[in-house]
């Protein structure tokens, strides 16, 4: 009787041991069921798309850096700080479009040397191809100092495109203009809106004085 009850036993726990191998086996194929789904979600996540806010501001950047990069073609070429007249009225600025394109000045300031008067937006203004634009102190409320300033223009964030300084007396009558070369240099020859033509005036007061350009 003993035996057979361990028999008995012996077989009970082998069955015991085969229904929990089935058991188990039974259970993988559902885990791989699982990460199979889990693989199938991935494959069909996309990243949602931007949103309206999102797409203004990246075609407003893109404007903006297109702006930019045109407005870069507009310089200084000639300006005017000691009229034989009133200054408030008489001097001017003469800006020049380098490109073969329209450009809209919108974004666009005129300014004297920072600290001085307020800066002057350019935004009603565009220039044609090669062409030229006066802009007078009386329009502006620019006035540029006849012992030394500078002439800028600068963006509406504040960034500096170009800076044209004087350092010594502004000969009285004279005009700063930039020459074939880039550099700006009095000359007695004023060429209000048209191709500079620089004159030496053998004089004391300015004569000779020269600047670089800052772009």
């Amino acid at each position: 009787l003993i035996e057979n009850n361990t028999t008995t036993k012996n077989a009970e726990i082998k069955e015991s041991s085969i229904s929990s191998f089935e058991t188990t086996t039974e259970e993988k194929p559902k885990e791989s069921e699982n990460m199979t789904k889990n693989a199938q979600n991935n494959d069909s996540y996309h990243e949602p798309p931007p949103s309206e806010s999102d797409t203004d501001e990246q075609e407003t950047s893109r404007n903006d850096l297109e702006n930019t990069k045109e407005l870069k073609n507009i310089i200084v070429n000639e300006f005017i700080p000691n009229p034989s007249g009133s200054d408030t009225s008489e001097e001017w600025i003469e800006l020049t479009n380098t490109s073969d394109q329209s450009i809209s000045l919108k974004g666009l300031f005129l300014d004297d040397e920072e600290g001085g008067s307020k800066p002057f937006s350019l935004e009603k203004y565009a220039l044609s191809p090669y062409n030229f634009l006066i802009i007078k102190s009386r329009e502006s409320k620019l006035s540029l100092k006849n012992s030394g300033d500078s002439v800028r223009l600068l963006l509406d964030d504040g960034e500096i495109l170009e800076e044209i300084a004087y350092n010594n007396s502004a000969p009285e009558d004279e005009s700063f203009a930039r020459d074939e070369e880039g550099i700006f240099t009095w000359t007695a020859m004023t060429t209000e809106g048209r191709e500079n033509i620089i004159e030496e005036k053998k004089s004391e007061e300015g004569g000779g004085n020269k600047t670089s350009v800052n772009g």
